[in-house]
């Protein structure tokens, strides 16, 4: 998402460096807050439902954004898809992070958390690999309305790409009927 964003601010919008580093401290923040409330939630309603959740919540903010993106759309107009992907990407980033470390003996930590980040780091360099192929190349060559056109594309496939997580991991749960930690 940030890639995108940030073609979007710079060559749609025509922000400068600095502005597009300012536009970016929001959602910072919000997926800060988000990585709170998913420690909470995992600890009210457990692990499986906050990642369900979270990832739901985190497709209807990547949707909302995808369609906020305009030509001559403002700021604001982006704020409450920033926002609700924000907080769901926060709360499951949490809810992975505790996956990740769930039943690993202390010893083994450092290889769990080793394992998760480059998991983590590989899906996203694969993940936008894709992403710019569905936006035909954006970035690269495309201009205007190509751009933008590309720029929305990559971001309703990201909302698609997180409503389908979730859809599966809310079956998973019913398919193999373990309530996991």
């Amino acid at each position: 998402m940030p890639y995108f964003l940030t073609l979007y601010f710079q060559t749609v919008h025509g922000y400068s460096a600095m502005a597009t580093g300012l536009a970016f401290l929001l959602p910072a923040v919000v997926v800060a807050v988000g990585t709170q409330a998913g420690e909470r939630a995992v600890s009210a309603f457990g692990v499986h439902r906050m990642l369900v959740a979270g990832m739901g919540l985190g497709a209807v903010g990547a949707a909302a954004l995808g369609l906020a993106l305009t030509s001559d759309g403002s700021y604001p107009a982006l704020l409450p898809g920033i926002v609700l992907l924000g907080l769901g990407q926060g709360a499951a980033w949490a809810g992975m992070w505790i996956s990740a470390f769930a039943g690993v003996a202390p010893a083994d930590q450092g290889i769990a958390s080793g394992l998760a980040s480059t998991t983590l780091q590989t899906g996203g360099s694969v993940g936008l690999a894709v992403l710019v192929a569905f936006a035909g190349g954006a970035g690269q060559s495309a201009s205007g309305t190509g751009l933008l056109d590309g720029i929305r594309t990559a971001v309703l496939v990201i909302a698609g790409g997180i409503g389908c997580g979730a859809l599966a991991l809310f079956a998973l749960r019913r398919v193999t009927g373990t309530s996991g930690p």
